[in-house]
């Protein structure tokens, strides 16, 4: 929303804000006069109609500055597979977190999730996090291998010989996942996003702020 759209939106709630108060005083009088108050009484409940739309109008216009310096430092984090340079003559797929919100993602982070191999057992990925990513940036990470049963605990490295990354690309995955990915704003909000990556092709299905306990 640009400024002068949010300008043009007050400047009209402020006129219509204006014509009420305006017929409110116009027809206090009379309703005072009908119900058999006298013109005095109904310009004292006039005004204190006035006062309460304009307390509500001043709380829709703090809800709605609040809203917009939100949304000025929300950051929104997506994870895509791209191709990168690993060395200095080689290139593969990498897991890329790109941040296209607003505001820089604080604790970026990853959720483990399941990998199961045909034959080979239950594998418990990971993307590893990132301290913090601009507005606008990216970090680049590879998948790890941190468990093969539950429970137990197995550190196989970075994807760069063994390939998780390809259970996630698109044009080698065999399996869809649902990812999610979890940061905070320069403000210690929480946010999420769920996103699909594999087989079914790489796509935001949500996101939104954690709720705070």
């Amino acid at each position: 929303m640009t400024r002068l759209t949010m300008w043009c939106q007050r400047l009209a709630q402020r006129i219509r804000l204006t014509g009420t108060v305006a017929a409110v005083f116009l027809v206090a009088p009379l309703v005072a006069k009908i119900v058999g108050l006298t013109v005095g009484d109904g310009v004292l409940w006039g005004t204190g109609v006035v006062i309460l739309l304009y307390t509500y109008e001043t709380y829709q216009m703090r809800r709605e500055l609040v809203r917009q310096n939100e949304i000025a430092i929300q950051p929104l984090v997506l994870a895509t597979v791209e191709t990168r340079q690993l060395t200095l003559n080689t290139y593969g797929r990498q897991v890329v977190l790109r941040n296209i919100g607003r505001g820089p993602a604080l604790h970026v982070h990853v959720d483990d999730f399941q990998h199961i191999p045909d034959g080979e057992g239950e594998w418990l990925l990971r993307i590893p996090p990132a301290d913090c990513i601009e507005p606008g940036g990216e970090a680049v990470r590879g998948v790890i291998q941190v468990a093969r049963r539950k429970g137990e605990e197995v550190y196989r490295g970075a994807d760069r010989d063994r390939g998780f990354v390809g259970v996630l690309d698109p044009d080698s995955a065999n399996k869809t996942y649902e990812i999610i990915v979890r940061y905070e704003d320069i403000a210690h909000r929480k946010y999420w996003a769920k996103v699909q990556m594999g087989k079914g092709g790489i796509r935001l299905l949500d996101h939104g702020q954690e709720r705070r306990a």
